[in-house]
């Protein structure tokens, strides 16, 4: 079986263009996986909040891919897309939340990412019903699916209890498995799938629909010995119970006015590795 790999998100770093102290640090430890928030490496850019394709950014991103590999750190995908989004729904049929979404799966291509995670509550807070509001998602997934035919970037949907659509974990593989696109998969999310309660209904889903897990703290800090270690206990055995080979992320974010804390990471690290699917 291929083993889980692991990887940090890029909101563990410092803010702006990735420094290249802090990737070699990376390295020291051996993390060489990282996924992207956009919108820690461009935090001022106005063509990534205006969501419209910007060959700027590309520029931008190509400079950065390639730095990163002279390091031996690869970009496995982008998260929190609609993080910057201003304004747009993912629920509204609209030809701007598609044009945002195209373009994130461009930039992703660029960096030689395999997966997007759309998440974000603020973009997912829908005004209309149930059936009207899956149906503008469905429309939203088919269409940007049609329009990167080339890609091979997978779009995954994050469950997020807070939300009115796409609650749980249950609610994204009925959609998924509804497409006839293995460009169309699950996010699972610590945070969560804790505050669904669907730790239990894991124990008989299957996750092959599951392309990428985020192991995260209530603030996002690093996984430390007594913060939820009975329920990560638990959640790990699933993981080893359903042969789980796929990525496994630390959501690690470093407030802005701070430096990363390596120390910390490397616990976290350790802790997890140990214990993910071999």
């Amino acid at each position: 079986m291929v083993p889980c790999e692991f990887s940090i998100s890029s909101l563990f770093l410092s803010r702006g263009f990735p420094d290249q102290c802090e990737i070699e640090q990376l390295v020291d430890l051996d993390i060489t996986n990282m996924e992207v928030a956009l919108s820690s490496w461009l935090p001022d850019s106005s063509g990534l909040r205006s969501g419209k394709f910007d060959r700027e950014i590309l520029r931008c991103l190509t400079r950065i891919k390639s730095g990163l590999h002279k390091k031996g750190v690869n970009v496995v995908g982008l998260h929190s897309v609609f993080f910057e989004a201003c304004g747009l729904n993912v629920f509204d049929k609209c030809a701007d939340t598609l044009e945002f979404l195209v373009s994130r799966i461009q930039y992703c291509d660029e960096l030689g990412g395999r997966f997007l995670v759309i998440g974000s509550p603020s973009a997912r807070r829908t005004k209309f019903d149930h059936e009207l509001s899956l149906a503008n998602y469905r429309w939203l997934l088919d269409a940007a699916l049609e329009r990167t035919k080339e890609s091979n970037v997978i779009i995954l949907t994050e469950a997020l209890p807070m939300c009115s659509v796409f609650q749980t974990a249950s609610d994204l593989i009925s959609l998924s498995k509804s497409f006839e696109s293995d460009r169309i998969g699950v996010h699972l999310d610590v945070n969560s799938l804790l505050a669904a309660g669907d730790m239990d209904f894991l124990l008989s889903a299957d996750l092959q629909m599951f392309q990428h897990v985020h192991i995260n703290t209530l603030d996002f800090r690093p996984v430390e010995v007594d913060e939820r270690r009975s329920e990560l206990e638990q959640f790990f055995r699933i993981l080893h119970k359903h042969n789980y080979n796929q990525l496994l992320g630390l959501e690690y974010v470093t407030p802005a006015s701070s430096s990363p804390d390596f120390d910390s990471l490397n616990w976290s690290k350790k802790y997890l590795k140990e214990r993910m699917p071999k």
